[in-house]
Parts: C-alpha cells; sequence; structure tokens
C-alpha cells in the first residue's frame, strides 16, 4: 500500500504546480531505526518524490520527552540534507513551542487552529498571527490553521497570512494541505 502512495504521488509530480506530500510523524517517529530506512526503500524507487514531501512533526503530550532527546535535532538535519521539508505542526498548542521554532528552524509553521478560528473577533488573535507573520516572513513558509469563516479568511489575508488552511478553503483531499491566500 505504502508504495502506491509514493508511485501515485511520483506520478502527480510530474505536473508544473505539483503538490506536497505531508507526511505526519511524531518525534518518536522520527527517531525510530526503521523510520528513514522505510523513507529511503520509498524513495529508491521514486526519486523524485524527495523534494516534495514534508515531514509533518505533529505533537502529543506523551511525546514530550522526545524533543529532549538531541539526536532528535541530528534526525532532522539528516533528513533536511536529503531534500525533506520540515514543519512544526499545531505551533501555539503546546508542545510546539517558540523554541522548537528557533532550535529546528522549520522551512513551515503551521499555526495552531485556534489563532485561525473567530480570528476577525479577536484582536490578540491578529496581534499574535501578525507576529508570526513577520517573524516567518523569508525564513519559514507559514500556514495558518483553523480558516472556517469567510470574515476570519479575509482578516487573515489582511495581515499578509500566505497559506491557509481549513473547511472554508476546501475539504481534506489527496495530495493537499494549503492553499496559497496570496500573502508573501
Amino acid at each position: 500500500m505504502r508504495g502506491a502512495v509514493f508511485a501515485y504521488f511520483a506520478e502527480v509530480s510530474q505536473a508544473q504546480h505539483a503538490p506536497y506530500l505531508f507526511l505526519n510523524v511524531f518525534p518518536s517517529t522520527l527517531l525510530h531505526p526503521g523510520f528513514c530506512a522505510l523513507l529511503e526503500e520509498m524513495l529508491a524507487a521514486h526519486p523524485a518524490c524527495c523534494q516534495r514531501i514534508v515531514l509533518e512533526i505533529n505533537e502529543a503530550t506523551e511525546e514530550d520527552k522526545m524533543w529532549d532527546i538531541r539526536l532528535l535535532g541530528q534526525k532532522i538535519r539528516d533528513l533536511r540534507a536529503y531534500g525533506y521539508l520540515i514543519a512544526l505542526d499545531d505551533v501555539g498548542s503546546g508542545a510546539a513551542s517558540l523554541r522548537k521554532i528557533v532550535e529546528y528552524e522549520p522551512d513551515i509553521v503551521k499555526l495552531d487552529r485556534y489563532f485561525g478560528n473567530q480570528l476577525a473577533l479577536s484582536p490578540n488573535k491578529q496581534k499574535l498571527v501578525s507576529l508570526f507573520v513577520d517573524f516567518c516572513r523569508g525564513q519559514s513558509h507559514l500556514v495558518l490553521e483553523g480558516l472556517e469563516e469567510p470574515d476570519d479568511l479575509a482578516t487573515a489575508k489582511t495581515l499578509g497570512v500566505p497559506l491557509g488552511q481549513g473547511f472554508l478553503l476546501g475539504r481534506p483531499r489527496a495530495l493537499c494541505e494549503a492553499v496559497y491566500l496570496g500573502g508573501v
């Protein structure tokens, strides 16, 4: 099954506006010795996929201690050297702290859905989202999750949020993660 996903993705990746494949992983997954071997196996058969794969590191309370293992930072650097993109998911909601953004320098920062939900009604959320837009500019791609209402989408665009995710923009679909909002 997993080989079929990579084969399909390799075929789709040939298109001019090829999508990215977001793979949700936990820190413990990155540390597992078999994970890199699995990636190498899949990419040996489909080498063009590598530069379009985003390893989206998810948080879980039971994974908190994994972030403190030095080897995790080395694994992330090694995977990036192979051409994988690194995303931190749910930033602002717990384990994906500001410290991790500084230490791991992710290619993509996915701001937790809390900040997109009722963004238009909350000046404090707007200030924080604006702060992240400024911080990420030229360094990381910012994705604002949780865009469900037209007013929130309009506010996100006004703040310069470059990428958005949420049911307003589309239901989950094959090989698609975020929608370009026209920002930086």
